[in-house]
């Protein structure tokens, strides 16, 4: 199908904003475009009575984590946890362009989410965000008791780039013997930085629809200079072997250059044994998780999300 009407009216109104700028745009400007379109097409934020920020000591600076808890008694065992990495290809977003996303997904699902401002690109190359999100893990699992945490009860997951780094930390998880855990959510997930025209959707999709392959090749040689961009452990599309990451929700976007991989990576998880729950979302784009206040695909994907994130945190019978 084509673009609904709700998409096609953000996007004119996107072009209209990008004719009025000189492009390229620097990372600086990327960066409050980014912030604008949070602030103009997101969610309203929903209120929750407990919002913490934290600062977590990573391997080349602190990391900043802002915490979201449901409106309720903490557990006796601590809080289900999704550790909520943002999208913007390494480069923009942060803890405000997402924060009425993890606002409504705690809410929604009734699961804490802890949101991590990991080192960003030009700044901070690869694997600086890996690295980054790690730490946050190896922290989280060093001290539960301090983020009130239920350790058997930890979902990993992002949007976009966020999917990406889920996904290798899923990955990096396997045989700890610290913590297990519950699943991935990945939400129009960046799997394979090489922008080349080399899946139907990327030629369908790479121009015109919000994220463009020139975008993507941009924020690849930004965040990646060295171009070691089929490494696993930056694009985790070559993964060889997925057995023993935990189960995941997989979104992806009809419109969307990055749809075809994350749909060929879902299924090679089913494959492999991995429990999936795959959705793809008609009529729009990239980015549309970010723009839910004006999309109503993108709430109903959180709204999807939340739900299979609420079934993921219960705890093992």
């Amino acid at each position: 199908m084509g673009l609904d009407k709700q998409t096609r009216q953000v996007m004119a109104e996107i072009e209209q904003q990008l004719a009025t700028l000189e492009l390229p745009l620097a990372p600086s400007q990327m960066r409050l475009q980014a912030q604008a379109r949070s602030d103009r097409y997101g969610l309203a934020r929903t209120p929750l009575d407990k919002v913490t920020d934290y600062a977590v000591a990573g391997p080349a600076q602190d990391i900043p984590v802002r915490a979201y808890q449901p409106d309720r008694p903490v557990p006796q065992n601590g809080w289900p946890t999704l550790l909520y990495f943002h999208g913007g290809g390494f480069v923009i977003g942060d803890l405000e362009t997402h924060d009425a996303l993890c606002r409504y997904l705690c809410s929604e699902s009734g699961v804490q989410v802890l949101a991590v401002d990991y080192r960003r690109a030009p700044e901070a190359t690869f694997p600086a965000a890996h690295e980054d999100a790690l730490a946050v893990l190896d922290a989280i699992a060093m001290a539960p008791e301090e983020y009130e945490i239920d350790l058997s009860r930890v979902v990993v997951g992002g949007d976009s780039a966020g999917g990406n780094i889920a996904v290798v930390l899923a990955h990096a998880c396997i045989g700890r013997d610290d913590i297990m855990l519950a699943g991935q959510m990945l939400l129009y997930p960046w799997l394979r930085l090489s922008p080349a025209p080399d899946s139907p959707s990327k030629r369908h999709w790479g121009q015109g629809y919000g994220v463009e392959l020139s975008d993507l090749n941009q924020f690849a040689l930004l965040y990646d200079p060295r171009l070691d961009w089929d490494a696993p452990t930056a694009s985790p599309f070559y993964l060889g072997e997925l057995w023993g990451l935990p189960p995941a929700f997989v979104a992806s976007i009809e419109h969307d250059p990055l749809c075809d991989e994350a749909e060929v990576f879902a299924m090679r998880l089913a494959q492999q044994g991995i429990a999936v729950t795959w959705r793809r979302y008609l009529g729009t784009v990239h980015s549309c998780a970010v723009m839910a206040g004006a999309i109503d695909q993108g709430r109903y994907m959180l709204d999807d999300a939340a739900q299979w994130l609420h079934a993921m945190a219960q705890p093992a019978r």
